[in-house]
C-alpha cells in the first residue's frame, strides 16, 4: 500500500465537498480526462484517489496538477482495498478546506457500487458527497469492453453521464451503433462526447456547471452483484537504467498484441531525452509521449494487465529495451505480480 500527497492552490472550497467517481474500462482515458480537467481549469483545487492494480502504482504519476494525490497500490477498489480507500477519503474529509473537488478514479474492472458506499462511513458522510458518476468509454475499443460485459454494464449502469472518447476516430455509422449498445445499459445516463468542455468532470465544483441531467443510477444504497474474480494480474516491471526509445515502442506494441494481455502503462526514462516517456497501450493501439516533468523518485515503471502472463519473461524482454546491461541497482529490473479478486487499471 502506498500514499503520496502534495498540497497547491488557492480557491476556497465548498461544503459539503462534491466527489466525482471516475469510472470507465481499461485504457478508455480517465487518467487522460483527468488532464483535460485540471489543464482547463487550473484554478480548480482536486484531490485525486488513484485506485493502482499493482504493488507500485504509476497512475498518479500520469497526472499533471492533481492539488492532492492519494494512491491506492495493491489492488481493486471494490474489493481487496476497499479498507484503504475509506481511509483515503477520511484523510481528504480532514482536509476539505483545502480542495474544491474530489475524484475517484476507479480502477479498470471495479464495480461502483462498493466505491459509493465508502462515502457512507461516518468520518466521511457530511463532510464529502457523490455529486456524479462519469463512466469513460472508448468508442473504438468498447469490443474490448465486452470482454466483460457484467463489469462494464455495471459501470455504465451507474453511471450519471457517459463520456464517449476518440468518437472522432470512427465512422457516423459506428458512433450511431456503440451509443445503442451504450444505451443498453444507461437507458437514463446523458452523453457527452470529447473533452471539448471538461467542465463536465467537474460536478459542484467552483464555477463549474451541474453534470447530472437524468435520474441518477448512483445509489449508494444499490445492492452490489457478485463481481469479483476477474482472474486479472498486474505485473509490475521496473528498470534502473533509460530504454531505447525504438526497442521500447517495438516491444509495447508486440506486448499489447499477446492473448491475455489488455494494459500496458507506465513512466519510463529513455536514452537521450531530457525527459521521460508515458506509455500508453492497448490492444487497440499504443502512445508513447513526452512526460512534462522528470521520472518520479521510484524510477522508471511499467505496469501489465492481464491474464496468464510470465512476469519473469515480461521483465527480460523490457531489461533488453535497454541493451546488454549487468548492473542494476537494487530493486531494478524486477518483476512484481499481484493477483488479486479485482485487479484492473
Amino acid at each position: 500500500m502506498m500514499r503520496r500527497c502534495l498540497i497547491m492552490g488557492s480557491v476556497a472550497s465548498t461544503r459539503p465537498l462534491p466527489a466525482l467517481l471516475l469510472t470507465g474500462f481499461l485504457g478508455a482515458g480517465k487518467t487522460t480526462a483527468l488532464n483535460a480537467l485540471m489543464a482547463a481549469r487550473p484554478d480548480l483545487r482536486v484531490g485525486v484517489i488513484e485506485n493502482e492494480a499493482g504493488a507500485e502504482g504509476v497512475d498518479s504519476d500520469l497526472l499533471q496538477g492533481a492539488a492532492r494525490v492519494v494512491e491506492i497500490a495493491g489492488g481493486c477498489a471494490c474489493c481487496t482495498v476497499r479498507g484503504a480507500l475509506s481511509s483515503a477519503l477520511e484523510l481528504l474529509a480532514e482536509r476539505t478546506d483545502e480542495l474544491d473537488l474530489v475524484v475517484v478514479e476507479a480502477s479498470g474492472i471495479a464495480d461502483p457500487v462498493p466505491i459509493a458506499q465508502a462515502f457512507q462511513v461516518p468520518a466521511v458522510r457530511g463532510a464529502i458527497r457523490i455529486a456524479a458518476t462519469v463512466c469513460v468509454v472508448d468508442v473504438p475499443a468498447v469490443a474490448a469492453a465486452d470482454l466483460l460485459p457484467h463489469v462494464w454494464g455495471r459501470q455504465l449502469r451507474f453511471a450519471d453521464q457517459v463520456l464517449l472518447t476518440k468518437a472522432d476516430r470512427v465512422s457516423g455509422p459506428r458512433l450511431a451503433a456503440v451509443r445503442r449498445r451504450v444505451r443498453e445499459h444507461a437507458p437514463h445516463a446523458g452523453f457527452v462526447a470529447g473533452l471539448d468542455d471538461p467542465a463536465v468532470l467537474a460536478p459542484g465544483a467552483t464555477g463549474a456547471p451541474p453534470v447530472i441531467d437524468a435520474p441518477r443510477a448512483s445509489d449508494p444504497s444499490a445492492s452490489s452483484a457478485a463481481g469479483d474474480g476477474h482472474g486479472f494480474a498486474a505485473h509490475a516491471l521496473r528498470v534502473a537504467t533509460p530504454l531505447d526509445a525504438h526497442r521500447l515502442e517495438i516491444w509495447v506494441r508486440e506486448a499489447v498484441r499477446r492473448p491475455g494481455v489488455l494494459r500496458v502503462k507506465g513512466v519510463v526514462a529513455v536514452r537521450g531525452r531530457r525527459r521521460p516517456v508515458v506509455v500508453q497501450g492497448t490492444p487497440q493501439g499504443v502512445a508513447l509521449a513526452e512526460a512534462r516533468g522528470p521520472v518520479s523518485a521510484r524510477g522508471s515503471r511499467l505496469v501489465v494487465i492481464g491474464t496468464d502472463l510470465d512476469p519473469v519473461a515480461l521483465q527480460a524482454e523490457l531489461d533488453g529495451c535497454a541493451g546488454a546491461r549487468p548492473d542494476r541497482a537494487p530493486g531494478a529490473g524486477q518483476a512484481t505480480t499481484v493477483s488479486a479478486p479485482g485487479v484492473s487499471a
